[in-house]
């Protein structure tokens, strides 16, 4: 594993000098846990926004939905975006990041599950999941993202070889299928139900999404609904699954065996730093800091730009540009002679 160098801050002109930064990941998670306290009110603030925005959109797609699917699509595609914010607050939710308490946290983390169609504790499970085993060799399968590895797929049998191929296609992972998964999949996700609490969510979450759904066909009409929702939910899951995707599935990323495996090297540099615009960093909660969040996942979402202002030299590791981030799109197997993850064409598959 290659790890990025932080340089030395110039002494101050004031009293005295800076400590020197970090050069791994338990130091800088040492260093970044000042930034984990969350702000109630703003949190709060936070959500009330979001959520506002989100009904404000769906006020004018109905407005524009009578003069024809075309003139509503620019509004469910913004719907799309805020679907998105608001699976981020989910997300701050299941990691205990957007308040103190953890009552608190599961309240709105059961209310944004119910309009994204997740149910909040078995989701929460699998997330943890996720982060407890990144970058372990021998762990993968507890991961998000099915990675093989080159002589993996090469002992593996026809079936399970069509189906790796069948994940890793950009044109299934990136468009229908995160869908199904939200849509579909987590009415009834039986694999992953393991506890009383995970029951729980799903009721909660079918019951409050019928509703939800219910209650706008009652108001607006079955076809004008299917109108603004489809392409809305299909955008805002195919989002989902890109970031997931582009945070981890990048070339520099890292993968170790378990006798050299440690969590915090692993965070910081099995992650990537997803520059984007703006507006897109806003819409998507900043979680393009993913190597801080994978770090130290406490620090609220609103706080993650006040890292990278402070400390600089967290964007210089794993950075992505946009530009940069559509070349992963062809990485789909790990090469353990190289060490990295390559396309199918490269290993010779």
């Amino acid at each position: 594993m290659s790890s990025e160098q932080s340089p030395e801050r110039p002494a101050e002109t004031s009293v005295k000098q800076k400590p020197p930064l970090p050069k791994d990941g338990k130091k800088w998670q040492a260093l970044l846990r000042a930034y984990e306290t969350p702000n109630a009110a703003r949190s709060l603030l936070e959500i009330a926004l979001t959520l506002s925005l989100y009904t404000a959109l769906w006020f004018i797609a109905v407005q524009l939905v009578s003069i024809g699917w075309w003139a509503s699509l620019p509004v469910s595609i913004l719907i799309a975006g805020v679907l998105t914010r608001i699976f981020i607050l989910f997300h701050d939710c299941a990691h205990g990041s957007l308040f103190a308490e953890n009552t608190i946290n599961e309240f709105f983390g059961h209310i944004t599950g119910i309009l994204t169609a997740t149910p909040y504790n078995v989701w929460q499970s699998s997330h943890l999941a996720h982060h407890s085993v990144l970058g372990h060799q021998d762990r993968r399968k507890l991961d998000d993202i099915s990675t093989m590895t080159i002589d993996e797929f090469k002992n593996a049998g026809r079936y399970d070889k069509f189906i790796y191929r069948l994940e890793r296609n950009w044109m299934v992972r990136f468009t229908f299928a995160p869908a199904l998964l939200f849509v579909c999949y987590y009415r009834f996700p039986l694999p992953e139900i393991k506890h009383a609490a995970h029951i729980k969510s799903v009721i909660i979450c079918n019951i409050g999404f019928v509703g939800f759904v219910g209650s706008l066909i009652l108001l607006i009409g079955l076809k004008p609904f299917l109108i603004i929702y489809i392409p809305a939910v299909i955008i805002a899951a195919a989002t989902g699954s890109w970031l997931t995707y582009v945070h981890h599935q990048f070339e520099g990323t890292v993968w170790m065996e378990p006798d050299e495996w440690n969590f915090q090297d692993s965070a910081l540099y099995g992650s990537s730093y997803y520059e984007l615009p703006a507006f897109l960093r806003w819409l998507t909660g900043d979680v393009g800091v993913h190597h801080v969040h994978h770090l130290c996942s406490r620090i609220p979402f609103y706080r993650l730009k006040n890292v990278l202002k402070d400390y600089p030299e967290l964007k210089e590791i794993n950075h992505l540009t946009i530009r940069d981030s559509l070349k992963t799109i062809q990485l789909n197997i790990w090469d353990d002679d190289k060490n990295k993850l390559v396309s199918f064409r490269e290993s010779g598959l």
